[in-house]
């Protein structure tokens, strides 16, 4: 047998595997590898027939005149009717986002928001400004949830709103909320500074990076070489710096 011949009998075994249950696919499984293994301990010559080889096709089951060539299995079925009868829930931080992003920032959506929300809680506050659409409804959503008295905001909250105001080059507003921490009773930490120096010299503001970096020291807030790579960095970035 030529390994023409053998690759048409590979071919017509795949075929056939087809209308094999799954108990039957794991016996041929079993039986392929067992006959794979006895020639190759025996030796058989090139071109001997396997037991494979020689297994004539199954006959494919008829179909009932009602059943259609393309229905799906019962269980597949089945599964779609659960499926689309329970349906998983929107998510209510999704919601919120969706809300704000379909609507203008008014008294009428805020109280929709308030109406939809039980408690506003670390989780929904930060997953909400983590979701929103843009860096404009995540500010206006941080503020009113605080100005609101719905929610008191954390480090984490102050973290996440950073970020966001950071990558969008809203970088007077991520100062301010940085230096009024404070206030509202959180404390700084030197991460939440180099996230500033950083989005200072993304947005090429080398003089305004190094000021926060200053600042740190007037403000007691420890500088480590975690702070200091940050404005090698970028200052390295645009070159040097002068004065």
């Amino acid at each position: 047998m030529d390994s023409k011949d053998r690759d048409w009998d590979f071919r017509k075994l795949m075929k056939d595997i087809e209308f094999l249950e799954d108990e039957e696919l794991m016996g041929l499984v079993r039986c392929l590898t067992y006959d794979m293994e006895r020639k190759e301990r025996v030796g058989e010559p090139e071109g001997s027939v396997s037991w494979w080889q020689e297994i004539p096709p199954p006959i494919p089951q008829p179909q009932s005149e009602t059943e259609s060539p393309n229905a799906a299995p019962e269980n597949q079925k089945q599964q779609r009717i659960l499926r689309g009868e329970r349906p998983d829930p929107e998510k209510l931080e999704d919601i919120i986002c969706r809300m704000m992003a379909s609507r203008a920032w008014t008294t009428r959506l805020q109280n929709s928001i308030r109406d939809l929300v039980p408690e506003f809680d670390h989780s929904l506050v930060y997953n909400v400004l983590h979701g929103a659409r843009n860096s404009e409804h995540a500010l206006q959503f941080f503020r009113w949830v605080e100005r609101a008295g719905l929610f008191r905001h954390d480090r984490g909250t102050h973290m996440k709103i950073i970020e966001i105001l950071g990558r969008a080059s809203k970088l007077n507003h991520a100062r301010c909320i940085l230096l009024d921490m404070p206030k509202n009773g959180v404390e700084w930490d030197e991460d939440m500074f180099v996230v500033l120096i950083e989005s200072y010299g993304k947005a090429g503001i080398v003089q305004e990076a190094v000021k926060i970096f200053q600042k740190m020291n007037e403000l007691g807030v420890e500088r480590t070489v975690k702070s200091y790579d940050t404005l090698f960095k970028v200052i390295l970035r645009r070159g040097r710096y002068d004065g």
